[in-house]
């Protein structure tokens, strides 16, 4: 089964537990990263009989500027969502699309054709396709 991975998921949806957590003595905690700098990246694991769909969502992200990388098992996408530049004039009175990086690490299941794997973007998502393996059956081993 794939195990997903989440770096530094901090939205502002969670920014007033975040404060508490930053505030309190958990030895854990004193590395949150600030929302600006790390975005989520929402995910959906689709199985079918031959293979392994995901889709991930990247609103306003170009194919371009998304890195996928292999290594292993451990399938990583990532991409930085610039800082918008304001006009002369602008003040945001409230913000909660941000900006920042976006990075998921997936590992992925033994039994994938790892060579097979297809991504495609349109639209903010990205698709990736990955092929499974055949399993072959247990095989009795006859004892001389």
């Amino acid at each position: 089964m794939f195990k997903i991975v989440r770096r530094d998921n901090i939205s502002p949806i969670f920014n007033m537990f975040d404060e508490f957590l930053k505030d309190s003595s958990f030895e854990d905690n004193k590395n949150i990263s600030e929302p600006e700098n790390v975005c989520i990246m929402a995910l959906d694991l689709l199985e079918s009989d031959d293979e392994y769909r995901i889709i991930a969502n990247l609103p306003g992200i170009n194919k371009e500027d998304v890195k996928l990388s292999l290594d292993k098992n451990e399938l990583v996408i990532e991409t930085v969502r610039k800082k918008e530049e304001l006009k002369e004039n602008d003040v945001y009175h409230h913000r909660e699309r941000f900006y920042g990086n976006y990075k998921r690490l997936i590992c992925l299941p033994e039994h994938v054709d790892k060579d097979s794997i297809r991504a495609k973007m349109n639209n903010g998502l990205l698709e990736l396709f990955i092929k499974k393996e055949e399993t072959l059956p247990k095989k009795e081993i006859v004892i001389e």
